[in-house]
């Protein structure tokens, strides 16, 4: 397989299967044949019909597809070793779902791919520019070296309390005062 669609420094926080998470730059299309739609459960995002065909087209140790997201394990030399899959090194790559990726997931989900007679070719799109792990690590700096400073009205922002409760006009209960 040739070198994944994966920018350096789009590393999420955090890892998903044991193996670490990245944000995609290109698109990636996928084969679903009839065998993938046939075997899709319903409402499983690891077992559905484009988990399934990214699973039998890719020999992949893991991919989940919810309603608004993809995730799919490919080669990555950052990734890491999975039993049973050799020498390889495997990271998760995320991709945001098409249009028509989606209506392929709710036609599974409602068991109408089950007597589909041909493959579906679907598309896997990257997140959109502002939602990649680098801007939003930005945009959460920003925010929180922001909190508790004046925002110029003579109102302090961020003490990590709502204004009611700091203004004195909550119980103990959370009921205001009457």
């Amino acid at each position: 397989m040739k070198k994944p669609p994966v920018a350096t420094g789009e590393r999420y926080d955090h890892d998903v299967a044991g193996m670490p998470c990245f944000s995609a730059t290109a698109p990636f299309v996928v084969f679903i044949g009839r065998e993938s739609m046939r075997n899709a459960v319903p409402a499983d995002d690891e077992n559905c019909a484009i988990a399934l065909g990214c699973r039998a087209q890719l020999v992949t140790p893991y991919a989940s597809v919810g309603r608004y997201r993809a995730d799919v394990a490919l080669p990555h030399p950052e990734g890491v070793r999975k039993t049973g899959f050799g020498n390889t090194l495997w990271a998760v790559v995320r991709f945001k779902l098409s249009p028509d990726a989606l209506a392929v997931v709710i036609a599974a989900d409602r068991g109408q791919l089950a007597n589909a007679d041909d493959g579906v070719m679907v598309q896997l799109n990257p997140p959109r520019p502002s939602d990649t792990p680098s801007l939003k690590r930005k945009r959460n700096t920003r925010f929180r070296e922001s909190k508790g400073v004046d925002d110029g009205r003579g109102r302090r922002r961020g003490e990590g309390q709502d204004a009611l409760t700091v203004m004195g006009v909550r119980n103990l209960t959370g009921q205001r005062k009457r």
